[in-house]
């Protein structure tokens, strides 16, 4: 059977148009799981030259939109609501088009309709949505098309996972015709590059208190490819220079089989160069345990479609229009073709209420999308990653917040973990605490002060930071600076205000009387 892509919607093979959403069948990619029928991997696109193109979709296609995008979730085992109104800190109430919660991971989904690409701003409005719902909800903004650059390194920064329209279709793909299997089972599965990092590697944090976060969900994803080796020879006589031109090219053609579209190494140039460098093996046998889920991607495909489109890609990339030459199909050869599972770790750490998520090739180690190993408070950019001082050291034992050196501390009695905005410091000598290990305050300035640097001023018994003392010129004692009385502007000289001042102002009175009485003897 075959699937609307915008809505989900089952169809029948010979309509063109969904009769739920009115969506043209020739527009979309339709997820075929049927074990009788091959998929229709050429799709003609026809376009208007003479029509606009708006820039949001249909009101009604978007709502279908957010169905599709909530029954990925369903599948994944979460409780959803679509349009909801939640009542944020500030009082106001957030809608939110599709929420999705299990067990303690509490996601909030912004589906973005457009026909456009994604830009920041309506992830910097998501994210003033998600700052008023508060930490225990992580974001998600699901988009028919793209994201702009910026929009993907602000969406970083702030802990929003991006689902682009590939991201979606493999999602999907994976729900309806994916086979998982649970604890106690054993998988065997063909034609699959080596799983050389297992749940332990993969889900490893090198964190000063790793107690505190723990894997929330764990898929281990077999993604499927399928490679053709090609070779191209052509000897072709150029007319304008009157000589012949000998053309060859060789190489290898990638094709991802969730929507049956050559990739090329700069679109995808992680899972193109595991795909072609690595041979797959011809069977393997996972045990599962129950800290994972595995996830096979069985798609239906038909070999000859396949080809087609390789040599398609590969007359595309030697045609030299500067010459007028294209190549011919009976110049391409091609392999048999191989099928190759790409395996890939999706995991979902959480901390405290806040999600954290990587995704890890299992073949190689190499971290495809990380928001913990790296400090999330740091702005994003490939020179920030390779600081050392920017590594996530430790998560906040408060708020869940990861953080590296310069955002977070430890309590210097208890040693618990904190971020900046849960520690305080000792206004006097800056030594870190957690809430529970500073109390007092200093009634002068109303800084927080520990108990090495407060005093009590033995005059007014009032607290005060050791800042605040002054230490009276006559008697030598030591007082709160509300309690002293001060002379002298360059040469400054304090008195305390227990009878003190009073003395040495008489002493100054005295002094000045008989001095004025000496010198009017005189």
């Amino acid at each position: 059977m075959a699937f609307c892509h915008e809505c989900g919607n089952q169809l029948k093979g010979t309509e063109k148009f969904c009769g739920n959403c009115g969506c043209k069948l020739s527009d979309n990619i339709n997820l075929e799981i049927s074990q009788d029928q091959d998929l229709n991997l050429e799709r003609e696109e026809t376009h208007d030259e003479n029509k606009a193109i708006p820039k949001i979709r249909d009101p009604t296609i978007g709502k279908n939109f957010e169905n599709v995008v909530e029954q990925i979730y369903i599948h994944a085992g979460y409780i959803t609501e679509k349009r909801q109104r939640i009542p944020g800190k500030s009082g106001y109430t957030n809608e939110i088009d599709v929420i999705a919660i299990k067990g303690r991971d509490k996601v909030a989904i912004e589906c973005k309709n457009y026909l456009t690409q994604v830009g920041i701003q309506p992830i910097r409005d998501f994210a003033e949505k998600l700052q008023d719902l508060g930490h225990e909800w992580r974001g998600v903004v699901a988009s028919y098309t793209d994201f702009s650059s910026d929009a993907e390194e602000f969406a970083k920064s702030r802990n929003i996972e991006l689902l682009n329209n590939n991201d979606i279709k493999e999602r999907l793909y994976s729900a309806l015709s994916g086979r998982s299997a649970e604890k106690g089972d054993r998988i065997f599965i063909e034609d699959t590059l080596a799983v050389n990092i297992d749940y332990d590697k993969a889900t490893f944090l090198d964190l000063c208190n790793s107690n505190h976060i723990s894997v929330s969900t764990a898929k281990l994803v077999f993604h499927p490819y399928f490679r053709f080796n090609y070779k191209m020879n052509r000897i072709w006589f150029d007319r304008q220079a009157q000589k012949n031109r000998t053309f060859k090219d060789s190489g290898i053609v990638v094709i991802d089989l969730i929507d049956n579209e050559v990739i090329t190494e700069e679109e995808d140039p992680v899972g193109f160069q595991e795909v072609i460098k690595n041979k797959p093996l011809k069977s393997i046998s996972i045990a599962i345990d129950q800290n994972y889920r595995v996830i096979k991607i069985d798609p239906k495909y038909n070999k000859k479609a396949l080809k087609n489109s390789a040599i398609s890609y590969v007359i595309e990339e030697n045609t030299r229009n500067d010459l007028g030459f294209i190549p011919k199909r009976q110049d391409i050869t091609l392999d048999i073709g191989t099928l190759v599972y790409l395996p890939k770790w999706e995991l979902n750490f959480d901390s405290h209420g806040k999600v954290y998520s990587r995704e890890v090739l299992a073949c190689s180690g190499q971290i495809l999308f990380d928001t913990i190993t790296n400090c999330p408070l740091h702005e994003r950019s490939f020179f920030r990653s390779l600081n050392p001082l920017n590594k996530t050291i430790a998560v906040c034992e408060e708020c869940g917040q990861a953080f590296c050196k310069n955002h977070g501390t430890q309590c210097a009695i208890c040693k618990k973990w904190l971020c900046n905005t849960h520690s305080i410091r000792c206004s006097i000598c800056q030594t870190p605490f957690c809430s529970d290990h500073i109390k007092q305050s200093c009634n002068l300035c109303n800084d927080y002060v520990c108990s090495n640097c407060v005093v009590t001023c033995t005059t007014c018994t009032r607290i005060v930071g050791k800042h605040h003392l002054k230490q009276c010129n006559h008697c030598g004692k030591t007082v709160c600076s509300m309690c002293v009385t001060q002379t002298g502007t360059l040469f400054k000289k304090y008195y305390c205000k227990d009878q003190c001042d009073l003395i040495v102002k008489a002493e100054k009175e005295k002094s000045s009387l008989m001095g004025k009485l000496t010198k009017k003897f005189k």
